[in-house]
């Protein structure tokens, strides 16, 4: 198989930018901002997820079969959040009787 092979400087600038990610992640943790401390806290997430998929797991040397299972993958994964979502937000719509 001829696979692709990335120089170690690219593993070393991927680690060092998962462990800033996961310290601005902490420290997002101690600063109360509301609201806006989740959805940072989330888009830094992604970012880390972001980070491993494209290099550290190759994902932007792969062929196309696993860049479409990848898709799929993510496809997949924000058809379950919208679904979690929905039912959380829609939970106290219908009154219950007694209440």
């Amino acid at each position: 198989m001829d696979e692709p092979s990335l120089p170690s400087r690219a593993y070393v600038l991927a680690y060092i930018a998962l462990l800033t990610l996961l310290v601005a992640n902490v420290l997002i943790g101690f600063i109360n901002i509301g609201w806006g401390s989740m959805f940072i806290a989330v888009t830094i997430g992604l970012m880390q997820v972001a980070i491993i998929v494209l290099v550290l797991m190759h994902g932007l040397y792969e062929k196309v079969l696993v860049r479409l299972v990848i898709g799929g993958a993510i496809l997949w994964f924000l058809i379950f959040v919208t679904l979690t979502l929905t039912d959380y937000i829609t939970r106290n719509w219908v009154p219950i009787p007694g209440k």
